[in-house]
């Protein structure tokens, strides 16, 4: 074992090793190595403490501590860490765990939590670092023992984790799946008693301290443990041979049954949200729909939007509002794995009648006939079935009841999936009221009463999407000293506070869970519409972002999936789309490793200077002064995506400068931080006439993005110098700071 005795060091190696082969900047490894204090030189010392860990850790593993812009790297393959290590056994285990085969998972989630040592980071004294990483690995930690322990006790081992569960429930008594464990574990050890004892301890402990009764699972198991039901007995497992002896001679068995066996009613649903804010109109009319389960058509409520907007938090409410109607049970299916990739409709048909009852060995082995089956065992029944992140209708249409009696909710990012006589919801984000009024929930609306003006700046940087409005609240709610003033003031695309909602393991869960079902040309194109910074922009831009014509069907087919979003009509009727920072940010992350971005980023540049002098040049003589011009341009490229816009700039040239200034400012900040300031000063001239007449405080920010670039690193310095004095024809207030 190699000690490292420098605490930063140690820091800095944490930090590397929690993002394994991905670049961490050095700007935001020297926030976490100075625990959010970086001094004046920190970038210097910090290339001081990487050289030093280099040498520190050996010279053969020294060398995996790479640099490349902007930062650091380690580079290791996934059997050389054991938090790779740990995460494919959990997985292996999940997959085990879903398919019903309860021996592969104990082992699969035994042999990951057997690389488990002691608590993460515990000599790590960054607490950035820590708060941003323990959290989440405690937390797969508990699902892969609460994923263990079920196993063993569909295996019928009850006694085996009763004493591990009670130091369990101990060590985390709030957690109310450990608590259901031990119950059912002691009910079947013969120990009813201690059962109904565990249980009134549990409900008196979150009576106490949250004022909130048991969950639904809880207190159904406490009903049916006080009925004494038999059905909570273990299932018969198979004998060993090696217990048994040798097999006597015996006619073959007769074939199980294809129906279910007696199974206890299931009641799926997860708990609502205890501050579930907003959408009461929307969660009157579905509820309203549902109630309709009599009518010959099975009643279908499909519920879409974009990621983190609330889908399942609206869906599961309303169903647990009519789930007494449905008194035959209420089935949830997720439609998406833990890891963002989509279900098999096979795999969930199969889930979904062992949860019924029917033996494995009965279970059809296709999807048509599993799905069959499925319906022949509803039919008769009043079951509600929830299906919670959708995919596509070929995932939908084999879980949907056959007869009246029933009903279906399906929630979805998408919009466009076909489902015959659906109920369509499209969920919005909350306007400021409803922002505010989550908020309010989380940290107290005396908090928010008393810094109104800085919640609102902060529910307007969320973009009114709930999951960031928490992530955002939860932070607060924890930082009792921090003014709203100051948070608002952190939320700036650098800051530590963003990085620290970006790095949610939540939030990019859910983010990446979207990019991951899109095929390779529309993971492109939302890559690079992210160019696009927080503006809108027409179906046209995304010829200059993507530097190709014919890209409307990529950019409705990222609308369907609700990762762009509409914002209004151009004066021509054309609709107009926008990203959500949610994704954006995410989608720049992306595009921070694309080894074509920067000759990308070089070609959108010169595509926006040419359209952007092609609109000057078509303005009336004397629009901007009688010597208000940039030096020539160069002869255009006649770029196919030049030729196809050109009609549209020249219709109107002053609208369409008039629109777009935001983007092509945008576009001249990404030629800055590109390290192309060459480029960007080319469309910043083209661009600063029209701003300097119409947007003089526009134009001065214009030329103030260039105090930070170094005039020698312009090569046409020419046009740098001729620019500055072009614009010291124009006012004072506009022209650039010396």
């Amino acid at each position: 074992m190699i000690k490292i005795p420098s605490a930063r060091q140690r820091i800095t190696l944490a930090a590397l090793l929690t993002r394994p082969n991905q670049v961490i900047s050095a700007d935001e490894l020297a926030e976490i190595v100075w625990d959010g204090t970086p001094s004046a030189g920190a970038r210097t010392t910090l290339r001081s403490y990487v050289m030093r860990l280099r040498r520190s850790i050996g010279p053969v593993a020294g060398t995996r501590i790479g640099t490349r812009e902007p930062g650091y790297y380690i580079e290791l393959t996934d059997h050389e860490l054991d938090l790779r290590l740990f995460d494919q056994h959990f997985q292996h285990g999940r997959q085990a765990e879903r398919m019903g085969r309860w021996q592969e998972c104990v082992q699969e989630m035994s042999a990951a939590l057997e690389l488990w040592r002691g608590d993460p980071l515990s000599d790590i004294p960054a607490q950035s670092l820590l708060r941003a990483e323990v959290p989440r690995l405690m937390e797969i930690r508990l699902q892969a023992l609460e994923s263990r322990i079920d196993a063993l006790l569909h295996l019928g081992r009850h006694d085996d984790v009763i004493h591990e569960l009670v130091e369990l429930v101990m060590a985390n008594p709030l957690r109310e799946h450990f608590c259901a464990q031990l119950m059912l574990a002691l009910y079947r050890a013969g120990r009813q008693a201690e059962a109904l004892d565990t249980y009134g301890a549990a409900r008196q402990r979150l009576v106490a301290e949250l004022g909130i009764e048991p969950s639904g699972e809880v207190q159904a198991l406490h009903q049916r443990i006080l009925a004494s039901d038999p059905l909570l007995m273990p299932p018969p497992q198979p004998l060993r041979l090696d217990e048994a002896g040798p097999a006597p001679a015996a006619e073959p068995a007769p074939a199980p049954p294809a129906g279910p066996a007696s199974v206890p009613v299931p009641r799926q649903l997860p708990p609502t949200m205890r501050d579930f804010t907003g959408r009461g109109k929307e969660l009157d009319e579905i509820a309203g729909i549902l109630k309709c389960a009599d009518r010959a058509a099975v009643p279908i409520v499909h519920v879409h939007g974009p990621p983190g907007v609330g889908k399942t938090s609206l869906a599961v409410l309303a169903a647990h509002r009519v789930a007494d109607a449905f008194p035959d049970g209420q089935l949830f299916i997720p439609g998406t794995r833990e890891d963002g990739t989509a279900r098999e409709p096979e795999e969930t048909v199969h889930e979904l009648l062992r949860t019924l009852g029917v033996a494995q060995e009965a279970i059809p082995h296709t999807l048509s006939d599993g799905a069959a089956l499925f319906r022949s065992i509803l039919a008769g029944k009043r079951m509600l079935v929830l299906i919670d992140d959708a995919q596509d209708s070929e995932q939908i249409l084999p879980l949907l009841p056959g007869a009246s009696g029933c009903v279906a909710v399906v929630t979805s990012r998408r919009q466009n999936i076909h489902l015959p006589g659906a109920h369509l919801f499209e969920l919005q984000p909350f306007d400021m009221d409803e922002s505010l009024h989550l908020l309010r929930k989380i940290i107290g609306g005396a908090r928010v009463g008393a810094e109104q003006r800085a919640a609102e700046r902060i529910a307007h940087a969320c973009e009114g999407i709930p999951l960031t409005l928490r992530i955002i609240g939860d932070r607060l709610a924890t930082r009792v000293t921090w003014s709203l003033s100051y948070a608002a003031d952190m939320l700036t695309p650098s800051s530590t506070l963003v990085t620290h909602v970006g790095r949610d393991p939540h939030l990019r869960a859910t983010v990446a869970g979207s990019y991951a079902t899109l095929d390779p040309e529309l993971q492109r194109a939302f890559r690079y519409l992210a160019l696009a910074g927080p503006h809108d922009f027409s179906e046209w831009t995304a010829c200059v972002l993507l530097r190709r014509v014919g890209t409307e069907h990529l950019v409705e087919a990222l609308r369907d999936r609700s990762l762009l979003q509409d914002a209004g009509s151009s004066p021509q009727g054309r609709p107009r789309y926008r990203m959500l920072n949610l994704f954006r940010h995410y989608a720049l992350d992306l595009l921070a490793e694309d080894p074509e971005y920067p000759a990308a980023l070089r070609h959108v540049l010169t595509l926006w200077a040419e359209l952007a002098e092609l609109a000057r040049s078509r303005l009336p003589a004397g629009t901007y002064g009688a010597d208000d011009r940039p030096p020539a341009p160069p002869s255009p490229s006649g770029d196919p995506v030049v030729r196809a816009i050109a009609t549209l700039v020249r219709r109107d040239p002053g609208g369409w400068l008039d629109r777009e200034w935001p983007l092509l400012m945008e576009a001249v900040d990404l030629g800055i931080g590109g390290g192309l300031p060459d480029h960007a000063v080319r469309l910043a001239a083209r661009l600063h006439p029209h701003l300097a007449r119409h947007h003089p405080q526009q134009a001065r920010e214009l030329w103030r993005r260039f105090t930070s670039v170094p005039e020698q690193l312009i090569r046409q310095e020419a046009l740098f110098h001729s620019a500055r004095l072009w614009t010291s024809r124009d006012a004072d207030a506009v022209r650039p700071s010396a």
